[in-house]
């Protein structure tokens, strides 16, 4: 069961096990419907109602193995995260997921769920590098800390283990998801050749260096643990492609790639130059014959990628040990660069982008 399949790392992930692992019965959840097809059974419930879904949980007691990726953010997220609010609402989220569970009568063998970097305070300014599972987390109040406390104390007594992954900044192809960083920055270099622009990149980013991970990896690694419950039973693991990015790199790429000219960077802020654009993505899709995905289903969480774009800046740059989860038998790694355009070539082929 992946609860929230709908995101970047649970459609993957769904994805992932259709492909890879064919002996495994999958089933996503989550709170609206995907907005492409599906090979997996697929439930939309929302978790928020306790009683919807014990009703809807109830209907599949043959769950060994549960990923939780599922997440309600505001649209000003990051002053959400710390937010008492936020805070109990994604608690409540979980624990209604995990007693409609046990209700079920499922046979759980394994809670797997995610927390990212946030958990050792990225958000709050630099972090110690490189970022070890051994570290400690940031000072409270978050989510992750409720979340973890309730998981901890839950499986108390009981047969199940539970296991949590900490990817750094997920990449992939999932439309609908409200973060999804390589569609907003295609759509963004869209967007500005359409305008007649070159290629611009926040000066925020001049010098910065950040890590990424390919959800595709985070999938595998995650496929891997519920594999390996030996190994991965109880564990934490950092996940990440296994190299850095460096953007002054990426975007010259990123122009060659949409054959735009690019430019010097500036002071962008793209949660408010691109709050204006929806017209405009709604003349692309007609002009371009793309899918019919709304702006707001494409463009993803342009507050999102500004923290990032300027979280490249932090010195030094938020960077996470891997070799945890290596020297416990995942070595699966990416190429950030390569992955990028991949990426955005895969959206291409989908019409999720012109090309």
């Amino acid at each position: 069961m992946i609860i929230g399949a709908r995101g970047p790392v649970g459609w993957n992930l769904m994805e992932y096990f259709l492909d890879h692992h064919p002996d495994w019965d999958v089933l996503g959840t989550s709170r609206k419907p995907p907005t492409v097809p599906t090979r997996a059974d697929y439930v939309c419930v929302d978790l928020l109602d306790g009683a919807a879904t014990k009703e809807a949980f109830a209907k599949h007691g043959d769950v060994t193995h549960v990923v939780y990726s599922a997440i309600l953010d505001l649209p000003r997220m990051a002053e959400a995260w710390t937010g008492q609010d936020h805070i109990g609402t994604n608690l409540a989220m979980m624990r209604n997921a995990l007693e409609a569970i046990e209700a079920s009568g499922a046979p759980l063998e394994n809670f797997a769920f995610l927390q990212g970097t946030k958990a050792y305070g990225v958000h709050l300014g630099p972090i110690k590098v490189p970022a070890r599972e051994s570290d400690a987390m940031h000072f409270p109040p978050s989510f992750y800390h409720a979340q973890q406390d309730y998981i901890f104390e839950a499986q108390k007594g009981k047969n199940w283990s539970w296991s949590i992954y900490r990817p750094q900044i997920v990449c992939g192809v999932c439309p609908g998801a409200p973060i999804n960083m390589v569609q907003s920055i295609a759509v963004y270099c869209a967007i500005s050749r359409e305008l007649g622009l070159p290629l611009r990149f926040s000066a925020n980013l001049y010098a910065g260096l950040v890590e990424l991970v390919d959800a595709r990896i985070v999938a595998g690694a995650m496929a891997w643990g519920a594999h390996n419950l030996d190994k991965s039973a109880n564990q934490v693991f950092n996940i990440a492609n296994g190299d850095v990015l460096d953007w002054n790199n990426l975007f010259p790429k990123l122009a060659r790639h949409f054959g735009m000219e690019i430019d010097r960077p500036q002071s962008i802020c793209l949660d408010d130059m691109m709050a204006d654009k929806g017209p405009l993505w709604d003349n692309m899709v007609k002009k371009y014959d793309l899918a019919p995905l709304t702006y707001d289903e494409v463009k993803g969480n342009w507050q999102s990628i500004d923290f990032i774009f300027r979280m490249g800046n932090q010195e030094p740059p938020p960077i996470v040990s891997t070799i945890k989860l290596r020297q416990s038998g995942f070595h699966d790694c990416r190429d950030s660069e390569d992955m990028f355009i991949d990426y955005i070539k895969e959206m291409q082929d989908l019409r999720h982008l012109p090309r």
